[in-house]
């Protein structure tokens, strides 16, 4: 069992900081004749504890949750492998594990979703097959010309797809914004006006038919608000 641990400085290295372990009562009584400082677990209350863990010049963090004297769970990473928490300590101790990502994790998930988003685009444009069989098979010029182009309509698609995403987002937010200021007997009109440009109107009745076509129209309870959104 990890019983504690103690920062030693590499000398051909600056600013370098390892972490050294310390498992039997044997390495500890070694560890202190040699002078070390020994951090035991048990002295430490329950919760994530960072570790003054260094690496040259790069960024660097480590890590440490301890419940009940014992070390449940341990990281450290430096560049962009540095860990950072993405948990609070009272979720660490729940999990039983530390919750941390990186922005190496972060750069792949990014890089995976890009992927997943663009495979889901190429489906829906019926793209898919086509990409396939020309990544699979002879590379010509004509092949990476026909590529390119199918890329560049995918691409196009997800720009698409992704501005339509912001706006139904921008508009759910709007509309939870008029009922919270309605009930309150609040005008959002003025700073909706002068936050998101175009025309606001309020009305009492449905607004004409026309006008669901072209502007964005929001309904509550007894009232609707229209928005002519700026060319």
């Amino acid at each position: 069992m990890n019983i504690g641990y103690y920062l030693d400085r590499y000398e051909h290295c600056a600013r370098t900081v390892a972490v050294s372990f310390v498992e039997t009562a044997e390495e500890l009584r070694l560890a202190e004749l040699e002078g070390h400082s020994v951090t035991l677990w048990v002295n430490l209350p329950d919760g994530v504890r960072e570790v003054g863990y260094e690496w040259g010049d790069q960024a660097a963090a480590a890590f440490a949750l301890v419940k009940g004297g014992n070390l449940l769970d341990y990281t450290q990473g430096c560049g962009d492998g540095s860990p950072y928490l993405t948990g609070s300590e009272a979720e660490c101790l729940v999990a039983g594990r530390l919750l941390v990502s990186s922005q190496k994790e972060d750069n792949e998930k990014c890089r995976l979703e890009a992927e997943r988003a663009f495979e889901r685009q190429a489906h829906l444009l019926g793209l898919w097959g086509e990409l396939q069989k020309l990544s699979c098979g002879s590379w010509g010029p004509a092949e990476q010309a026909r590529y390119e182009e199918l890329t560049r309509k995918v691409d196009s698609a997800l720009v698409r797809a992704e501005a339509d995403e912001r706006a139904e987002a921008e508009e759910t937010g709007i509309l939870a914004r008029l009922i919270r200021h309605y009930r309150r007997g609040m005008n959002p009109l003025r700073s909706l006006r002068r936050e998101c440009g175009g025309e606001w109107s309020f009305w009492r009745e449905c607004p004409p038919e026309e006008l669901w076509k072209t502007a964005s129209v929001f309904h509550g309870d007894g009232w609707w608000v229209v928005w002519q959104k700026p060319d």
